[in-house]
């Protein structure tokens, strides 16, 4: 046990002349010299751990204590020199491994002023003490500088500017561009459309199913022995020649030959020409439809001149007169009107 003992206080004074040397070798042989010492003295029940600690200044090996003595002064007594070969007290190192972790190993002279110390120096103003090492800054309190928000990019202002490209003298012009066709209107649809007759002398144009008629004269609705029928065609107009004829096929079929009146259907309209229905012929008005239905003894309203048919004088092969209606009665005015030198 006292080789042990001789052995384990050669071995610090071995550390002591290494740290006089080398201070910071201390630091990675601290471990294997604070764990021989822990094996080899047991600390007493209350007592706490000293660490050997280099004061450069004093040149001596030094134990940091609890700051309590036999003495109760509240200094530590136990120091080792460097020639006379002591070791510490056996109390000096506590058995608790959890009492010290670390070791604080600083020169004297090199603690700023004013730093606050860590560990047991901080109860013990007596003691040399390290500087506390600064502490890292928490993520919390850097503060990257953040790069300007960028600004929206406006956009340019939007300017028309009008550009007249002038054509070149000595290159061959297009030719203008021709000018677009009036829509094609069918020419029943204009003739049609025509309400009065055109404005100039009585003249027929053309042939019975192509032409049309100027200065046309309308036929009375209502005469001595004629009612015009289908007034809502407004097809009544005619040559003043025919109109005059018919008014006189009308007086003399009614005084000579007993015949009732005439009714008479479509003419041409005030401008003759092509009609929107019913005739191909009729455009020049020249031509008149006369029925052989015998003209009632009273004036038609407008509305029965409408629905009133004429009677067919055909039989049931329309090859020939039915002789049940058509008679020596429908026979005279047919006779007298083709006597008319103008038929």
């Amino acid at each position: 046990m006292g080789l042990r003992r001789w052995l384990t206080t050669m071995s610090c004074l071995t550390v002591a002349g290494i740290v006089l040397e080398r201070p910071e070798a201390i630091v990675r042989l601290m471990p294997s010299f604070v764990g021989a010492l822990r094996a080899e003295q047991p600390v007493a029940d209350g007592a706490t751990e000293a660490l050997p600690h280099y004061i450069p200044g004093g040149r001596e090996l030094t134990f940091k204590s609890d700051g309590k003595d036999d003495g109760g002064d509240g200094t530590s007594d136990e120091s080792s020199t460097e020639g006379d070969g002591g070791s510490p007290p056996p109390d000096a190192v506590s058995a608790d491994p959890a009492a010290h972790t670390t070791a604080a190993i600083a020169p004297k002279d090199e603690t700023p002023p004013g730093t606050s110390t860590a560990g047991a120096a901080s109860n013990n103003p007596g003691l040399p003490v390290e500087a506390a090492p600064p502490s890292a800054p928490s993520a919390a309190a850097i503060d990257p500088i953040a790069p300007p928000a960028a600004k929206p990019v406006e956009p340019p202002p939007v300017r028309n500017a009008a550009i007249t490209i002038e054509p070149d003298p000595t290159l061959p012009q297009p030719a203008p561009a021709k000018p677009a066709p009036p829509p094609v209107i069918p020419a029943k649809k204009l003739f049609g459309a025509a309400k009065v007759p055109a404005p100039l002398a009585a003249r027929a144009i053309g042939t019975y199913a192509r032409g049309c008629l100027a200065g046309g004269v309308a036929l009375p609705v209502d005469g001595p022995a004629w009612q015009a029928m289908r007034l809502s065609r407004n097809r009544n107009w005619g040559h003043p020649s025919l109109v005059k004829m018919v008014e006189r096929l009308a007086l003399e079929s009614k005084h000579e030959d007993g015949w009732p009146g005439l009714l008479v259907g479509d003419i041409s309209q005030p401008r003759g020409g092509p009609m929107l229905t019913g005739h191909a012929s009729h455009q020049v008005g020249l031509d008149a439809d006369v029925w052989l239905t015998p003209m009632p003894d009273k004036r038609l309203s407008r509305k029965e001149r409408e629905v009133l048919n004429a009677t067919s004088m055909l039989d049931t092969t329309s090859l020939a007169v039915n002789p049940k209606v058509f008679s020596e009665r429908q026979v005279k005015p047919l006779k007298r009107a083709a006597a008319y030198p103008e038929v």
